[in-house]
């Protein structure tokens, strides 16, 4: 990181075998130069990647994509079990939310709990994992309702709560099916939509935002009320847009 005759630094740590999402904050950046008065951050003109590998070592290194952020208000709006689990990225002409499941699975509206609602949300898909809504959710234990398509490649959902039942816990699929000459397909866009009233949850699916049938749909009275955001599975990596959430 370079600019006005100084130089910053961001040391890279354990990263995992496999696949890993390496965020560089500028705050982090770790400042050298032969002068001694310091340098500001304000002062960065160019940021290069150079990798190297450890000495007497050979390493092969994939770089999938690189963006770079300028602010990170968004993330306001949202509370999620990692804090690498939601990024930015472009999408054609629009900017969403890119969902990481390396890292984290879900992530709720911080603007609190509801009980009755509709909540519909337009995911695209970029790996193979599975993607849905997690409603009347605790972003923290996971503990909710998901209304999940499988993934990549599967006509299958499902619509199953995660909690302590029967003094343990663990995941009950409530309802599930599968959907005639239908594949979900990466980097297509699909949309889902729940309808929350009382016990009652209802799972819908759209190709175009507009026309919606109907999935399937339970009723269940171990969550009341809770958060309300979206889940993935499978270290899946979706893109997230047009949330629209009404009372």
């Amino acid at each position: 990181f370079t600019g006005q005759n100084f130089g910053y630094r961001f040391p890279i740590r354990d990263l995992a075998k496999g696949w890993n999402l390496l965020v560089l904050p500028k705050d982090k950046f770790s400042f050298f130069s032969p002068q001694t008065d310091g340098g500001k951050l304000s002062s960065i003109e160019k940021i290069t990647v150079e990798l190297t590998s450890r000495p007497q070592a050979r390493t092969i290194i994939n770089l999938d994509s690189l963006w770079a952020e300028k602010e990170k208000d968004y993330l306001k709006d949202w509370h999620s079990n990692s804090e690498k689990f939601l990024s930015l990225k472009r999408n054609g002409n629009s900017v969403g939310l890119l969902a990481i499941g390396l890292y984290g699975n879900r992530a709720t509206l911080s603007k609190g709990a509801a009980k009755d609602y509709t909540f519909q949300t337009k995911f695209n898909s970029l790996k193979g994992g599975g993607f849905g809504l997690f409603l009347r959710g605790d972003y923290e234990s996971g503990y909710g309702y998901y209304l999940m398509m499988d993934g990549v490649n599967t006509n299958t959902w499902q619509i199953y709560k995660y909690g302590l039942f029967d003094e343990k816990t663990q995941a009950l699929v409530l309802e599930k099916g599968n959907i005639s000459n239908f594949k979900v397909e990466k980097n297509r866009p699909y949309w889902l939509k729940a309808e929350l009233k009382g016990p009652r949850l209802i799972f819908y699916l759209s190709v175009d935002g507009q026309n919606f049938i109907k999935l399937g749909e339970t009723n269940d009275t171990s969550f009341t009320s809770g958060g309300v955001g979206f889940a993935t599975s499978g270290s899946d990596m979706v893109l997230v847009d047009e949330v629209v959430f009404f009372q």
